[in-house]
């Protein structure tokens, strides 16, 4: 995938449960990765991703659309997100970042929940057993956080979601 805003950068590190590795295909190699089965639930589905770092996100987007998955966004603010969301209410999960420049996800968070679409917070503020309190049903990664661990989190929560 290439950015017209950014020159190309090659290949990207990535992780799955292995470990990091440097891979050329894609931004995480997944297609020729052990753990690829433990994603296969996104293949299609569409997922919401709100970050406000753009390279982050980019990662982010990147691994999901090597995964398969329909990649809705990415929104970089609360505003942007909950636009996303109000045209796209068919997402099958999220991967939010809870500080949006500032500005907390919780009530784009508090939609999503209400609907039960799973959610997994990516942050690097927040105290995750505070979100955990507020949102039991979500999951927590602490950034710096490989893009895999990501996946595989949100993964797990969509198929305990259909169980």
């Amino acid at each position: 995938m290439q950015h017209a805003s950014l020159p190309n950068l090659g290949s990207f590190t990535g992780h799955w449960a292995s470990g990091l590795r440097t891979t050329p295909q894609g931004a995480l190699g997944v297609f020729d990765d052990p753990t690829r089965p433990a994603i296969a639930g996104l293949k299609n589905q569409p997922i919401l991703v709100v970050e406000d770092e753009v390279l982050v996100s980019m990662d982010i987007e990147a691994a999901l659309e090597d995964a398969g998955a329909q990649v809705v966004g990415p929104a970089g603010s609360l505003a942007a997100a909950e636009d996303v969301f109000a045209v796209h209410p068919e997402i099958a999960g999220a991967i939010l970042d809870v500080s949006l420049n500032g500005e907390d996800v919780y009530p784009l968070a508090v939609e999503l929940a209400a609907k039960q679409i799973p959610i997994v917070f990516h942050t690097g503020h927040a105290e995750a057993d505070a979100v955990l309190a507020q949102f039991p049903n979500a999951a927590v990664c602490v950034k710096p956080v490989p893009v895999g661990r990501l996946l595989l989190t949100l993964s797990g929560l969509m198929r305990d979601e259909q169980t």
